[in-house]
C-alpha cells in the first residue's frame, strides 16, 4: 500500500478528544458522528468570525486524515501549526494516552515557543460529564464557557447538541468557544 500524503495548512483550532487510533480499513464513519458535528459546527464559525488576512484553515480534526496517510505525522503536522487547543473533557479523555500525547505535544510547543502560560492556549469544553471529584486543568475554563447555559454541567456539550431542547444553547456555547479561538489565535498568532 502506498502512503498518502497529507498537505495541512496552519488552523485556527486543533480538536482534541478521546477516541481509539483508526485501524486500517476502518471507515471515518465508525468514529463518534457528533464529535464531528461539532467540529464542522465550531469550523464553520470560526471561519465567519476569523481574520482571512491570516491565512489559517478554521480547525482540524483527525477524522480528515485519509486512510493510507501517516497517522502520526499528520497528527504532529496539525498540533505544530494550530494555535488553539481544544480539548473535549470527558472520563475518557484523561484515561486515554492519545488525548494526552496531543495535549503534551500541544503544551511542549507552546513553551518552546516562549509562551509565558501555554494553558492560556488551551480552550477546554465539557463534553460529557465527568466522574465525581474529578477536577483536570482547566476544568473551571472548560466549565465557564457555557456557565450561563442551563444543563452544560450537568450534561456537556455532546448531549446538548443531541438533544433539541438544547439546540439553541449549544449553538450559543459553539459561537462562544468560535470567538474565544479567534481571540487567542490572532491576539497571539506564532509567525
Amino acid at each position: 500500500m502506498t502512503e498518502v500524503t497529507v498537505t495541512l495548512r496552519a488552523s485556527y483550532f486543533f480538536l482534541s478528544y478521546a477516541h481509539s487510533p483508526p485501524l486500517a480499513g476502518v471507515p471515518a464513519s465508525a468514529y463518534d458522528p457528533w464529535v464531528k458535528t461539532l467540529f464542522s459546527d465550531l469550523s464553520n464559525c470560526v471561519n465567519r468570525i476569523g481574520s482571512r488576512r491570516l491565512g489559517l484553515d478554521p480547525g482540524f480534526i483527525d477524522q480528515d486524515i485519509p486512510l493510507g496517510a501517516d497517522w502520526r505525522a499528520s497528527l504532529l503536522r496539525a498540533l505544530s501549526s494550530a494555535e488553539v487547543f481544544v480539548p473535549l473533557y470527558s472520563p475518557g479523555y484523561f484515561t486515554g494516552s492519545w488525548p494526552g500525547r496531543e495535549w503534551a505535544c500541544f503544551e511542549l510547543r507552546m513553551v518552546n515557543a516562549g509562551v509565558r502560560d501555554p494553558q492560556q492556549r488551551f480552550a477546554p469544553v465539557l463534553w460529557s460529564p465527568l466522574r465525581p471529584g474529578e477536577a483536570p486543568p482547566g476544568l473551571r475554563k472548560a466549565l465557564a464557557i457555557g456557565d450561563d447555559e442551563h444543563g452544560y454541567a450537568e450534561n456537556g456539550l455532546r448531549a446538548m447538541s443531541r438533544l433539541a431542547p438544547y439546540r439553541d444553547a449549544y449553538h450559543r456555547i459553539v459561537e462562544r468557544l468560535a470567538g474565544h479561538i479567534v481571540d487567542l489565535a490572532e491576539r497571539g498568532a506564532m509567525k
